[in-house]
């Protein structure tokens, strides 16, 4: 993880992600309102979960 930030036009670069990685799951945890955007700066796949089968996976899973 990158512990500074970059200043890129109007965006603040906190962390470049690669592949593998994922982002979202503290609003999805906490219930409360996303804390930052994203924006792929290269073609990417990406995956979306609904917030109920989200927290019935991690329920159920001790070790996430």
């Amino acid at each position: 993880k990158k512990t500074q930030f970059k200043y890129k036009g109007n965006y603040v670069v906190i962390n470049e992600l690669t592949a593998g990685n994922y982002f979202g799951e503290i609003a999805a945890i906490s219930n409360m309102r996303r804390s930052a955007s994203v924006i792929a700066i290269s073609p990417m796949v990406i995956g979306k979960i609904k917030i109920d089968k989200f927290r019935t996976f991690m329920y159920s899973n001790n070790n996430f």
